[in-house]
């Protein structure tokens, strides 16, 4: 009888010995802590803009009756006006109808299609009649087809505030034929710039 009386008194000492190390490992978990800190700042960012703006232009006006051998001459002002420099000017041209051999205004399956040379003026261009002088022209493009994509116009300012004068002449070669008869176009002008290589802010 002593020794059963003993082996149980011996198994609740054991359980009451788990019990109690429970309740201690649950006791450090809650008191455990640390100091912390921390701080805050904010920083104000914009974007810029990149715009071009055409000025004194007179690429919209219309000419009529043209023959070979015959130059159209015409004036516009761009100008770089967002916050952000360009990094360069190019210009594109489209016609409408669209060009072919049976609209072979500015068609350039036709070599005797129409050309186009762009030049910039060191002060804006100055109408005379049918003409308008240049002073000290630098030649961006020079009797290039009249349809371009993309066409650089290097040596333009790409600084915003900054106008670029262009004189633009449209030329019918003198070897335009017969197919060039009673013929229409209205060519679209359109310049863009790309902004400049990103810096550091």
């Amino acid at each position: 009888m002593s020794r059963v009386t003993h082996g149980g008194n011996s198994r609740r000492l054991v359980a009451t010995i788990g019990i109690v190390g429970a309740i201690g490992a649950l006791g450090a978990a809650g008191t455990y802590s640390a100091f912390t800190a921390s701080t805050a700042t904010t920083q104000n960012i914009s974007s810029g803009t990149l715009s071009l703006t055409a000025g004194a232009n007179s690429l919209s006006v219309a000419a009529s009756d043209i023959a070979p051998g015959d130059t159209i001459q015409r004036a516009i002002t761009i100008t770089p006006s967002g916050t952000v420099d360009a990094a360069g000017i190019k210009l594109t041209t489209a016609a409408s109808p669209a060009p072919s051999a049976t609209e072979p205004l500015a068609f350039a399956g036709n070599a005797n299609s129409m050309t186009m040379t762009v030049e910039k003026c060191a002060a804006a261009p100055v109408q005379s009649g049918a003409t308008w002088s240049c002073t000290s022209p630098t030649t961006l493009l020079n009797a290039v087809p009249v349809l371009q994509t993309d066409a650089a116009l290097s040596g333009l300012s790409v600084t915003a505030g900054t106008p670029n004068y262009l004189r633009v002449t449209l030329a019918l070669p003198s070897a335009a034929g017969n197919e060039f008869q009673g013929k229409a176009t209205t060519i679209t002008y359109t310049f863009t710039s790309d902004q400049r290589t990103g810096t550091a802010k």
